[in-house]
């Protein structure tokens, strides 16, 4: 949407809600809209819109990657939830979400939480599936690599 692209958030979040007053079945305009909450900071309320997703399409893999997202965004009180990410992600790919994208935030999220394993495994899955698109991406993943690798030798 060309208001989000601008920059211009609240008005994006405007369209979407003009959308879906339209039509309430429009899990793209709940997805959009929830991602812009989002990266406005207020993830309580994209976590509603990506529930309507969910009571629309119960399995919407995406839905849950957002989800996923929503709980790595601090709240007013500053706190995340690495460890409802870890679940939310992991039902993404449950649900055949098989990109670059949720093994690289998943291992954030495994890393926050100490599973070092399953991190390492995670940004190895990363790698294999990224396409270089996002340089800084696939150079802290590499780093967090090393890094992993070096905690799990001196365990």
């Amino acid at each position: 949407m060309k208001s989000e692209d601008n920059g211009d958030l609240e008005e994006a979040i405007s369209l979407y809600t003009e959308a879906l007053a339209i039509d309430s079945l429009l899990i793209k305009a709940y997805i959009r809209r929830g991602h812009t909450y989002d990266k406005l900071g207020d993830p309580e309320r994209a976590m509603l819109d990506y529930d309507e997703v969910l009571k629309i399409d119960p399995d919407n893999a995406r839905a849950y990657f957002h989800r996923g997202f929503s709980h790595l965004v601090a709240r007013e009180d500053g706190e995340t939830d690495p460890a409802g990410a870890v679940r939310e992600f992991t039902k993404a790919v449950e649900l055949g979400l098989d990109n670059a994208k949720v093994y690289y935030f998943r291992a954030d999220a495994r890393k926050r939480v100490g599973d070092l394993e399953g991190a390492l495994l995670d940004y190895k899955k990363y790698m294999f599936r990224s396409r270089d698109e996002d340089k800084r991406s696939v150079q802290r993943a590499r780093e967090e690599i090393r890094e992993l690798e070096k905690a799990l030798e001196d365990q």
